[in-house]
């Protein structure tokens, strides 16, 4: 789809679906358009709506606005969202949140902003990789769990945050089958080669793992998976039209990880209750919306090689086996973003709750002071892209005034020179490496007659 990536928010835009083709490394991807009975849908780019409209909370039954439970509890805990996480590299005070149908198959309809067509979204999924430089920025997460591929954990809890409005009798029990998997491999590595996904994020590659997908039975395919049936009753219905829900449970039986491995997860909804096939509308009987965030519409993602946390969905045509080389896999967000310089990631609102058992770490701030008042943190992401930028910490115990922020070249020229106002407390400070060739580089923070200097990759 070119563009946007599930760009639907009930009642006020519809969803994008304009596919393109890709290159990809194990195979060839074309996805084929088979969405023929909906050609009258006009489609058209989300209207974002900042959960902090509603006051910084989500109304509903068991809304919030930022989890509590992503602080630790326990030295050797930590509640993990990779959507979340980007929020915080990224320095956004406000996430934006996404809503789009979920439905087993395409034989009931759905209001696309007054316009009824079946839904398009049969089953979403997630891979977790707990050893991405992401989660384990100690400038960030000072004090929280660091899992590294020699470390070893536990799942000790998954949560997936949902809307569901029910209309039917009290006795109509719905289900949310949810497949748990922890692999090294899964299905096999895959990536974007040649095309211009990789183009635009800087890449000779993007790489994510080949989630394997039955249509026979609208699951996880990979061997080894636990699966988990939910019951959703009226108990757990939103209290408004906004509501959104949260669902907790003990992936049992995943037993050990190694922190080499990655976890998937993928759900759908199963409906308990019968429909007069493309007569019946989603709306009156019991709706269940998947709910995502949307790391940043306004430019390109961060994009590390071997970092393979990314979200995924089955659309129309690949539950049907009309996708070509797609057919019997899940789709990843990065298949979404088309020729677009920008675009909307999605990561789907699914959290896990980590135990490290062996070799994990507690992170802590890695400083250089500048003085006695500043001191410079070490830069992140890093390695780095000449597409994105570089956020560089800086922690200012008390009011230091102005500072200047010098990026040389590994053969000590000065490629950049800014003055920044310095406020009291942890500044984040964002480097453009647009203009940046590969290599290393070094930035010198000078202030109050002190100096300090690190380096970064671009690679």
């Amino acid at each position: 789809m070119n563009g946007e990536i599930f760009s639907f928010y009930k009642g006020f835009s519809y969803f994008c679906q304009n596919f393109n083709s890709r290159s990809i490394m194990k195979k060839i991807y074309t996805i084929v358009v088979a969405f023929v009975f909906m050609s009258t849908i006009a489609f058209a780019q989300s209207t974002h709506y900042g959960i902090e409209q509603y006051g910084k909370t989500l109304p509903g039954k068991t809304s919030v606005y930022k989890p509590s439970h992503q602080v630790s509890r326990a030295a050797n805990e930590r509640w993990y969202n990779y959507g979340f996480t980007m929020y915080d590299v990224l320095a956004k005070p406000d996430i934006y949140w996404q809503l789009n149908y979920l439905f087993p198959d395409s034989t009931i309809l759905a209001d696309f902003g007054g316009t009824f067509a079946p839904p398009w979204i049969h089953n979403i999924g997630d891979v977790l990789d707990v050893s991405s430089d992401m989660f384990n920025e100690a400038s960030l997460y000072p004090g929280q769990l660091k899992l590294t591929s020699a470390s070893t954990f536990s799942v000790d809890s998954i949560e997936i945050w949902f809307l569901y409005m029910r209309n039917l009798p009290d006795s109509i029990v719905d289900t949310l089958v949810v497949s748990v998997a922890a692999h090294a491999s899964f299905s096999g590595l895959s990536g974007f080669i040649g095309s211009a996904i990789n183009t635009n994020l800087g890449a000779d590659s993007v790489l994510f793992f080949d989630l394997g997908y039955s249509s026979a039975t609208n699951s996880l395919s990979q061997s080894g998976k636990i699966t988990f049936k939910l019951p959703l009753t009226v108990a757990d219905t939103a209290t408004n039209e906004y509501g959104v829900n949260r669902v907790v449970f003990a992936p049992t039986g995943l037993g050990t990880l190694a922190g080499s491995k990655n976890i998937a997860v993928t759900y759908s909804f199963v409906p308990g209750y019968s429909w007069v096939p493309n007569v019946d509308t989603v709306t009156s009987m019991n709706e269940f919306d998947f709910l995502s965030f949307d790391e940043d519409d306004a430019g390109l993602p961060f994009y590390s090689k071997w970092d393979f946390n990314v979200s995924y969905i089955i659309p129309y045509d690949v539950r049907y086996d009309a996708a070509g080389s797609w057919n019997g896999s899940y789709v990843p967000s990065f298949a979404y973003m088309g020729t677009s310089s920008h675009y909307s990631y999605v990561h789907h609102a699914i959290f896990y709750k980590l135990t490290g058992i062996s070799n994990y770490e507690i992170m802590s701030i890695e400083e250089t002071e500048v003085n006695s008042n500043v001191v410079l943190g070490n830069a992140y992401p890093n390695p780095a892209t000449s597409t994105s930028e570089v956020i560089i910490p800086v922690n200012v115990r008390a009011d230091a005034g102005v500072a200047t922020l010098n990026i040389f070249n590994s053969i000590g020229q000065r490629v950049s020179s800014e003055v920044l106002n310095l406020n009291s407390g942890m500044n984040r400070i964002p480097v453009n490496t647009s203009n940046l060739n590969n290599g290393i580089y070094f930035y010198s923070l000078e202030n109050n007659g002190g100096n300090a200097t690190r380096s970064f990759v671009i690679q």
